[in-house]
């Protein structure tokens, strides 16, 4: 799709990780968000980028979507149950933001 995705995660840095966080997000076209664990920081960094104005794409494992706390449940995630099925509904909903940024 002519992107370039990144992964903090796979980023070796001796920097300051929240510090480089914000500097990602504040460069991004969009974020991919995935709730699955709940983990706090996610919470913070999809509410980081919405402020901003930057796209999220909320995502969640079928199994775990049931624990999402009830002020992302009004957002449109893409509920999967393996990672050939999130590929997929990723794939399709970044080509409608590509093509149609408030889709």
């Amino acid at each position: 799709m002519g992107l370039k995705p990144f992964v903090l995660m796979k980023n070796h840095t001796t920097k300051k990780i929240d510090d480089e966080i914000v500097v990602e997000i504040n460069k991004s076209r969009f974020l991919i968000a995935d709730f699955t664990g709940h983990r706090g920081g996610v919470y913070w960094e999809a509410g980081y980028a919405t402020a901003l104005g930057i796209p999220v794409i909320h995502c969640c494992n079928g199994s775990d979507f049931d624990n999402a706390h009830f002020n992302i449940r009004q957002y449109n995630h893409i509920v999967y149950d393996n990672t050939l099925a999130l590929k997929e509904q990723l794939q399709a909903r970044i080509a409608r933001m590509l093509v149609s940024p408030t889709a």
